[in-house]
């Protein structure tokens, strides 16, 4: 699956204020898109954790693999958010605006 990043009629990214570029496409393909970025990123989280348990974490080799994983996840959750958010736009949600309305407890 490949998506372009959404631009304006001259040419620049759209970046949410998290600068966060979104993908551009129809509703259903972006939610099996973010379906499918998210599941990935379960999968590498899984592995971490399990590597993280069942092996030696002391061995730089085990270290270096969890990190790659760890990165390869969160590289995962940001597609995942870049997905939402052309989703969200496509609707004419403001995100941001969203999140600063929502009543959060500290």
């Amino acid at each position: 699956m490949a998506y372009d990043i959404r631009k304006t009629e001259e040419g620049e990214t759209i970046v949410l204020p998290l600068e966060l570029p979104i993908y551009d496409g129809l509703n259903s393909e972006l939610g099996r898109q973010a379906q499918v970025f998210l599941t990935s990123a379960l999968r590498h989280i899984a592995v971490c954790d399990w590597m993280e348990e069942n092996l030696d974490t002391s061995d730089d080799y085990i270290c270096e693999t969890i990190g790659e994983e760890k990165a390869q996840a969160s590289a995962q959750l940001v597609n995942v958010f870049m997905s939402l958010a052309g989703i969200a736009d496509n609707l004419d949600i403001d995100i941001m605006q969203e999140i600063w309305d929502m009543p959060w407890k500290v």
